[in-house]
């Protein structure tokens, strides 16, 4: 029992040393940092809850980038109209116009003066004779345009008009009698502006009385009375029933001669390229006349050259034998069918003419349909028909 005592006793006292012992400490402390503040002993973090299920990291949906509508690309200026068109034949003096859909930037031309005003251009020479290339440049374009500049020819006599010297395309790949189109060049020359009329052909028959009517048979001047006289009222309507031999004696009378056929078709086209008809792709009625009669010279429009009654009224002599293949052999310069050995009018004095030989008549008459600019007729030399006349050319002096 005392034992029991004894231990309770010791442990007593140890209890009361230990306890002294702390508050001690604790005042020695306040007496050293009387303001530092108490520092508990930070607790024991309790440990995380275990992840029972994985967790999908959230991802932001990517945005597009706002872009800029982008400005539609500007509209390209270009032509509208050429005016003459590409391809034609001008004279060393014209005005080429050219029209835009817009105002042309940077424009140039390769060949003559420029003017430009908001979306029109004029491009002016003088431009030398023979082939002529333009080059149009643009910003936004190139444009080519091709011509053909007849050489200026002296005024012509009264009563004519002249024929620039260059090259045409002849014939027509549609007519049977007209094939192949084929290049042809022309020296220039003059040409009456209307046919002989039966007022001039009365001068020529009272100068030359082998000519009268009376003195040759068949149907020469069948429309005259035996006095030498003309239709009343027509002394300006074409005369008739003439023969070539006679057209010929007229024309070498008045120091003219009739013209080739390539002369007659180079006139009576006009300048116009690769058209059916002399007024161009259509003919209307009242165009020319293909009536019942002749009509007075000059009652038509004249064609681009200033010729009348290139169609319609009369049908007109030529120099050349007719040979409906000609055209597939013809020279290329000044041809004259039946002038040997050239072919051409360089050798006009050699063409010989028989009763035999047909002639070649151009353009149609009233008595024809207009069958087109180049269609080919024929006769003998001896032959005077209703509808059948002629008119004359003149070389330009060197």
């Amino acid at each position: 029992m005392r034992k029991y005592l004894w231990i309770a006793v010791i442990a007593l006292i140890a209890c009361t040393v230990y306890f002294t012992s702390c508050d001690k400490g604790q005042k020695m402390m306040d007496t050293i940092m009387p303001d530092a503040e108490q520092v508990e002993t930070p607790e024991t973090p309790e440990p995380a809850p275990e992840m029972t299920a994985a967790v999908e990291p959230t991802v932001a949906e990517p945005t597009e980038p706002t872009v800029a509508e982008p400005m539609p690309p500007p509209t390209p200026v270009a032509i509208l109209a050429v005016e003459p068109p590409g391809g034609s034949r001008i004279s060393p003096d014209t005005t080429i116009a050219v029209t835009f859909d817009g105002a042309p930037a940077d424009l140039t031309v390769s060949i003559g003066e420029l003017s430009v005003s908001d979306a029109n251009a004029t491009i002016t020479g003088p431009f030398m004779g023979g082939s002529l290339t333009l080059n149009l440049i643009w910003a936004d374009g190139i444009e080519t345009l091709s011509y053909v500049v007849e050489e200026a020819v002296p005024p012509p006599p009264e009563g004519m008009v002249a024929i620039p010297a260059g090259d045409f395309e002849m014939g027509d790949n549609d007519s049977g009698v007209a094939q192949p189109v084929h290049a042809v060049w022309v020296d220039a020359f003059y040409m009456d502006t209307h046919e002989v009329t039966n007022l001039d052909y009365k001068r020529f028959v009272l100068a030359n009385p082998e000519w009268e009517k009376r003195k040759h048979g068949g149907n020469y001047l069948a429309h005259w009375d035996g006095n030498n006289n003309y239709p009343e009222g027509k002394a300006n309507h074409p005369v008739q029933y003439v023969n070539w031999h006679a057209a010929r004696a007229y024309a070498e009378w008045i120091g003219k001669r009739l013209p080739t056929e390539a002369e007659w078709e180079k006139a009576a086209r006009g300048g116009l390229v690769g058209k059916p008809y002399v007024t161009g792709d259509f003919r209307r009625g009242t165009d020319s006349n293909h009536g019942k009669d002749t009509t007075p010279v000059g009652s038509y429009a004249p064609n681009g050259y200033g010729l009348y009654d290139m169609s319609g009224n009369v049908s007109e002599f030529c120099l050349d034998h007719y040979d409906p293949d000609f055209y597939s052999m013809s020279p290329s310069r000044n041809p004259l069918n039946g002038a040997l050995p050239s072919n051409t009018i360089a050798d006009l004095d050699a063409l010989v003419v028989t009763e035999s030989t047909q002639i070649v008549l151009r353009g149609s008459s009233w008595v024809h349909g207009d069958h087109g600019v180049a269609h080919r007729y024929f006769i003998g030399p001896s032959g005077a028909h209703p509808g059948t006349s002629f008119r004359c050319v003149q070389d330009v002096n060197p």
